[in-house]
């Protein structure tokens, strides 16, 4: 590299192969609001 740093791979996911393996994607919003109510519940975040 022209600026010494290491090279950093990039990867790219099949969302058809994720699929059959079984995972399923869920919006965003839905997991933001998810982890803010699990957060809130173990009183780790006073929202």
């Amino acid at each position: 590299c022209a600026d010494d740093r290491p090279f950093v791979p990039t990867y790219q996911v099949s969302k058809e192969k994720a699929l059959k393996l079984g995972i399923n994607y869920i919006p965003l919003e839905v997991s933001l609001k998810e982890t803010v109510e699990s957060l809130k519940e173990k009183k780790f975040a006073k929202l």
